[in-house]
C-alpha cells in the first residue's frame, strides 16, 4: 500500500516501513525497510542520491545502471516502478542506499 501526501510518501508493507519526508526538493529523512518492496525509480534514486533533485538523481542511477550489466534490462522496462524482485536485484549489484 502506498499513498502521497503533500511531500510526504509513506509505504507500508505488514509489518515493515518506508517513509520519506521530502523538504526543499532532497530527501530529509528515510527509514528503509528489511525486505524491499516497489519502488518509484524517482523515490529509489533519491534514495541514493539525496543531495540531487528528482530528475537528476534519476539520471546518476541510470548512469549506474548502465555501467552494470546485470542491471541493463531493468532499464528497457517502460513502467517507472521497479518490483520487489527488481529492486533486491539493484541493492544486490548497487549495495543499498
Amino acid at each position: 500500500m502506498s499513498s502521497y501526501w503533500g511531500r510526504i510518501a509513506c509505504f507500508s508493507q505488514k509489518n515493515e516501513f518506508f517513509v520519506v519526508s521530502l523538504q526543499a526538493e532532497t530527501i530529509k529523512h528515510i527509514i528503509i525497510m528489511q525486505h524491499p518492496q516497489s519502488f518509484n525509480r524517482s523515490v529509489l534514486a533519491q534514495s541514493y542520491f539525496p543531495e540531487l533533485k528528482p530528475m537528476s538523481a534519476w539520471k546518476k542511477l541510470k548512469g549506474w545502471m548502465e555501467d552494470t550489466p546485470r542491471l541493463r534490462p531493468l532499464l528497457q522496462i517502460s513502467r517507472r516502478t521497479y518490483t520487489p524482485a527488481e529492486v533486491q536485484l539493484i541493492f544486490s549489484e548497487l549495495g543499498e542506499p
